[in-house]
């Protein structure tokens, strides 16, 4: 019966559920029915289980339905589609210009600023995650300052207190000596290049030439 045409009555709106057409796949929307010979503007033999037209609503393969509209997002590295409406479960990060899913999002605990997790800066120091390299050092800046050992000669701080030592310094208008901390490894070369002078344990910069001893040494002796 392939050569005879056929009509029917059909009111099918954007959205309806629809099942494959293999007889009467072409539907007038205008005269409403359906037939097989071609006589309709919309074809219902390919569907993705709603009617297609120049109308035809968006789909959402994220949550997987027919919305008014959509946007590209991102999950777990993999593009989507989804709903203009319905993005409560993506952020939006703003370096990337993108959405993605809140569980690829982290927050960094320098900044605040939203960073995907792998895009991380990882410090061994802090043990965290950060979103550049700038904020991974502040922070490992801060928590060096409140958790490791000063070297003033070094200029650096050392994780074990083990690693510092202190050292006297000059000072020539107070005449006087002045604790300083120096790293151990710096020590010993300075000690071993001459530049540091040891009496009794007590590492100096610099001593007497003529007594071969540090400033004021006898006088301090005596006091004690």
């Amino acid at each position: 019966m392939s050569d005879r045409k056929f009509r029917i009555e059909c009111d099918l709106d954007y959205g309806d559920s629809l099942s494959y057409q293999d007889s009467f796949k072409w539907y007038d929307e205008y005269d409403r029915v359906a037939d097989n010979y071609g006589h309709g503007d919309i074809g219902l033999d390919v569907t993705d289980g709603s009617i297609n037209g120049e109308e035809e609503e968006e789909y959402d393969d994220f949550h997987g339905y027919h919305c008014h509209e959509t946007r590209s997002v991102y999950c777990h590295g993999c593009e989507y589609y989804c709903d203009v409406e319905n993005l409560d479960e993506f952020i939006w990060i703003e370096n990337l210009g993108e959405y993605h899913h809140e569980s690829d999002v982290t927050e960094c605990p320098e900044c605040s600023g939203l960073f995907l997790e792998e895009d991380n800066f990882h410090s061994d120091i802090t043990e965290e995650d950060y979103c550049c390299e700038e904020c991974r050092k502040k922070a490992e800046q801060t928590y060096k300052k409140e958790n490791w050992h000063y070297s003033d000669y070094d200029e650096e701080y050392y994780e074990h207190a083990g690693d510092i030592t202190v050292y006297r310094v000059w000072n020539n208008i107070l005449c006087e000596y002045e604790e300083k901390n120096i790293s151990v490894e710096s020590g010993n070369k300075l000690l071993a290049g001459g530049e540091l002078h040891e009496l009794d344990g007590i590492l100096y910069d610099i001593i007497d030439e003529e007594t071969g001893l540090p400033y004021a040494y006898e006088m301090n002796e005596m006091t004690v």
